[in-house]
């Protein structure tokens, strides 16, 4: 090729040309790099200041060594022959490497490493490999990873797995007790576990409802069924429940929230219910203790059997063993504003944007020691209507999960909703998880299977998150 002379070898990635008496120039990786081509690719070496314009040179494999030369004409830097050890040592050498060894970045490399990266100054041994996570012996390279301790399951992805582990799932590898479900996302789950329910492993023994891992489904989420929700079987604190009208909640006969709570085995209480009514243009605030055990016997023994006599107030039923609290109720100090007129049920609705709440305190033994009753109304500048009650010490018990329900406004009564739809919202201060279904698995007491007697055509969405944390919402539809 007429004007040009091979300084080594036209190989792809190994020879460059140069022109007589100009700079060498890159055309094949190897050469002295413009800035804007300072890198060498493989197989080569990168040879000087890849951030100054002092020069920088590609030294072929076949030529590893690069070191310092003032006497060059185009640059500072120089690679010399491999069967030439003392090339540097020519014109005002020997440069910065004793002996002529290979200058990498600000430093030198050691007898028998080659310069892997010049812009890092990384030195690798010959038989090794560079990779993200450093120099690797070529026998332990998975793609990009380096795995001196484990298995390449995946060179493609540099996925390195230690002995004994299970499946590639995704970008990891799972145990040896798990098994991969769901690669786009990694998730492995036991082997021995339950159902995956969305991207949640199931416990063993529990089921997938309605995108939550559920100790007992249920048939459907509405009326006197909806979920049950814990602390991971420890005592609840600091609880608060709200129902929110997004839409206005029009009933026939009125309706009551009510938070049916379990206590843990021990004392006589076993069933706990916080209730609020709305009902005759009125709002107002309930709490029933239960001793279920002594209800249940009253049942059997003095009733037959007959729910309706012993629901019936007085000494022919069994509502005896019962701890009634507030009796009469509470009322809070409002007047509900009365719906349009084309409405006929106009003491029984709750108005879109109306609020109401209840709220437990506790003592630091998760004792639940009183209860706060709340409406909000639906004003420019929201009001909020309170009426508390502090229990009596000896009926301060913790509570281990607990239910909410809209139902009818009490006695078994059935209420019936024409429109409206609410949100539910759930806080603690711990955190919530749902459980699923009757009976608690928590309490183990006489009450764990116990739900309320009233019923509605209220219907419950799924709750959001199912676990983990501090504050659960609800849809609720009629």
């Amino acid at each position: 090729m007429p004007g040009f002379t091979a300084e080594f070898s036209a190989h792809k990635l190994h020879g460059h040309y140069r022109l007589t008496g100009s700079p060498a120039l890159r055309m094949d990786g190897v050469g002295i790099q413009p800035p804007s081509l300072r890198f060498c690719g493989v197989g080569v070496d990168e040879c000087g200041s890849p951030d100054a314009d002092s020069g920088f040179f590609c030294c072929s494999r076949a030529r590893p060594r690069c070191c310092v030369n003032p006497d060059n004409f185009f640059s500072t830097y120089s690679c010399c022959p491999a069967n030439d050890p003392h090339c540097c040592f020519g014109q005002g050498g020997p440069g910065p490497c004793p002996g002529g060894a290979l200058l990498c970045g600000n430093g030198c490399c050691a007898s028998g490493q080659y310069c892997a990266d010049t812009r890092r100054g990384i030195c690798c041994f010959d038989r090794s490999v560079l990779t993200d996570d450093g120099c690797c012996d070529s026998q332990a390279v998975c793609g990009s990873r380096c795995c001196p301790d484990g298995i390449c399951r995946d060179s493609n992805k540099g996925i390195c797995c230690s002995p004994g582990s299970g499946p590639v799932c995704g970008e990891h590898c799972c145990s040896s007790v798990e098994r991969c479900v769901d690669a786009s996302t990694g998730l492995c789950c036991p082997v021995s576990g339950g159902p995956v329910c969305g991207q949640t492993c199931c416990p063993a023994g529990t089921a997938c409802f309605n995108g939550c891992c559920v100790t007992n489904p249920i048939a459907s989420l509405g009326s006197n069924a909806n979920y049950l929700l814990t602390n991971g079987c420890n005592s609840i604190r600091g609880l608060e429940v709200f129902l929110k009208a997004d839409q206005t909640l029009v009933s026939d006969k009125g309706f009551s929230v009510q938070l049916n709570a379990y206590n843990p085995a021990g004392p006589t209480t076993s069933w706990m219910q916080f209730i609020l009514g709305v009902s005759n243009n009125a709002i107002t605030g309930d709490i029933q203790y239960w001793n279920m055990a002594g209800f249940y016997n009253c049942l059997n023994t003095q009733c037959g059997g007959s729910l309706a006599c012993a629901t019936t107030p007085g000494p022919t039923g069994c509502t005896g063993p019962t701890i009634w609290l507030n009796q009469p109720p509470v009322t809070l100090p409002v007047t509900l504003p009365l719906p349009p007129s084309s409405l006929p049920l106009l003491t029984n609705t709750l108005p879109a944007g109306w609020t109401l709440g209840i709220q437990l305190s506790n003592d630091i033994s998760g004792n639940i020691t009183g209860a706060t009753f709340t409406a909000t109304d639906n004003g420019a500048t929201p009001t909020t209507y309170t009426a508390s009650t502090i229990l009596p010490l000896n009926l301060q018990f913790p509570i281990k999960a607990f239910e909410v329900n809209v139902v009818g406004p009490g006695s078994g009564a059935k209420t019936t909703f024409s429109s409206g739809a609410g949100t539910i919202t759930y806080f603690t201060t711990d955190t919530l998880c749902v459980e699923g279904g009757l009976p608690d698995a928590c309490s183990k007491s006489a009450g764990s299977g116990t739900g309320t007697g009233e019923t509605s055509n209220a219907t419950y969405g799924s709750v959001s998150p199912c676990c983990g944390a501090s504050l659960l919402t609800q849809s609720l539809d009629t």
